[in-house]
């Protein structure tokens, strides 16, 4: 395995692992952006997307959005074909 690509909504972005801490980065910031970032980076940390990549040592893209449907995740999945190309040795990982 090369690498591991997720699709998804919020839940494969990694929204809500934990709501508390994220609530806390998010205000814990003067800048709301900066606080943002930190929540963005705390999700990014502790999706299953991650947790999966770190058991096989392997990076991991996702492009997860959240509120995404499912016909959005297909032509996501689709278009990161025609953008980028997927290797042989890549697993996907599919949130419907």
């Amino acid at each position: 395995m090369k690498r591991i690509i997720s699709f998804g909504d919020s839940f494969t972005l990694g929204l809500g692992t934990n709501r508390t801490v994220e609530e806390e980065l998010f205000r814990s910031e003067d800048d709301r952006q900066e606080g943002k970032d930190k929540q963005i980076e705390f999700q990014n940390n502790n999706c299953f997307s991650k947790f999966f990549a770190d058991e096989f040592d392997v990076p991991v893209i996702n492009t997860a959005v959240p509120g995404c449907n499912n016909k959005d995740i297909l032509n996501e999945i689709m278009h990161f074909d025609l953008i980028n190309g997927y290797d042989r040795d890549d697993f996907i990982l599919i949130g419907f």
